[in-house]
Order: structure tokens, then sequence, then C-alpha cells
């Protein structure tokens, strides 16, 4: 009853609706939920009912306001995963509001990034990722290491440092002392100092002990620089 709303209001003949509502189902792996009442559903499971109710009147374009911001973590995730695809699977255009990055990385095509109502950066989530143009998409973006080009020898500028583009060796362009490490995801992150107080955030395999030295290197082809537009 819930996916055959619209289809109802477009006056669509019964049957040809309990065909498109068991097709929706079908997408959506809820086959033999049709007599399931709403509050006898999961969290998850009525977000996906309330997707296919949008979808079933098969719109050119689905507009999408934080729709998985009151879900936890974990349900969040996977629920993400199943809306992407069956959006792909039906050839509908979404947009998708969210404040969160991840979701909009994991989700979308192509993001736009906004900053007091105007979009200030366009692009596949590759092209924002690695060439986000500003420092305030590239902090906005959580990328740590926006810098005084001083530090790569490109005084005047500013620029960005991906933590792929840093590596550590004894022998580095760079000696830095370590001021603090924590693990996340399978590897550990550390704050580093320069002699000139510039901090740098630096990823390896292994841990590193707060105040040690360590040399650390640039891979330039990954540096990129940045327009300061931040007040």
């Amino acid at each position: 009853g819930n996916i055959a709303y619209g289809l109802k209001m477009q006056n669509m003949p019964k049957a040809e609706a309990g065909r498109v509502v068991a097709r929706m189902l079908g997408i959506a792996g809820l086959s033999g939920f049709e007599n399931r009442d709403i509050s006898s559903l999961s969290g998850g499971e009525r977000q996906r009912v309330a997707l296919l109710r949008t979808l079933a009147p098969e719109p050119s374009l689905v507009m999408l306001d934080e729709p998985l911001g009151s879900l936890d973590l974990a349900l969040r995730e996977s629920l993400l995963a199943e809306m992407r695809s069956i959006i792909v699977d039906l050839e509908t255009t979404a947009l998708y509001v969210t404040h969160d990055r991840v979701e909009a990385f994991a989700f979308a095509d192509r993001i736009g990034i906004m900053r007091n109502g105007r979009i200030v950066r366009v692009g596949t989530p590759a092209e924002v990722w690695l060439d986000p143009q500003t420092t305030f998409v590239a902090r906005f973006l959580g990328h740590a290491n926006v810098v005084d080009g001083a530090v790569l020898g490109r005084p005047g500028e500013t620029m960005l440092v991906p933590m792929d583009a840093i590596t550590t060796q004894h022998d580095g362009q760079l000696v830095t002392t370590v001021l603090e490490t924590t693990f996340s995801e399978g590897r550990y992150l550390h704050t580093v100092a320069t002699d000139g107080g510039v901090t740098l955030r630096v990823a390896t395999d292994a841990p590193l002990d707060r105040g040690t030295g360590v040399g650390i290197s640039f891979d330039m082809e990954k540096v990129q620089p940045l327009t300061v537009d931040e007040v």
C-alpha cells in the first residue's frame, strides 16, 4: 500500500500497479513483504519502503534530503549501498543532499560542494578529492595537510599535501619530530612538526614513539596548489 501510493495517484490500474510493486520489492530484496505491517519492519526496511514509494511512479529526478540521518552508522553504510544500487538499476537521477562527506563520496557520480548557498566545487568524487582547488574545500573534505608552500620549496603558495604523497625515510627531504600518534582503520596516523613549527599528518604501517625524529619526503606529482579563499 505504501509503495503503490504514487501509482494510485496516477490512476494506474490495480493489476498493473501490483506488478510494479512486485518489481520494486524484488529490486530492494523485500519480496514476500507485501502484507507486512509497517510497524513490524526494521528501520532499514522502512527506509527502503520509503525510497520505493518515491521511485515507483518512475520520476525523472529524485531529491533526497539527509535520507539516512536518523539511522545508526552500521545501518547507514549498508543501506547507502542498497539505495545507490536501486537508483542505478532504475536509471533514475538523484539529487542527494548531505553534510556527511563519506556518504556523498560513496553515493555520488558527481559531487557539488556548497558554501554559503553557493556551489564552489563540482566534479567526480576522484576529481574533487584529488584536486579540491581551494583551501575551504580541502579543509571541508578533511585534508589535514594544507600548508605554506615554503615547506616544499614553493614560497608564496599554499599547497595541499595528501597523506599518500608523504613517505618516511631516514634520508628524507625534511627532518620532523613526532608529536602524537593515533590508530585508525589499520594504519597509524602521526602528527609531526618541522623545525620551523609546521605540522603535518603522516600515515605509516608501524607506530612511532612521541619525540622520535623521522625524515619525510614528498611525491610532488600528488601535491596540489590551492587558492586561499577563507576569511
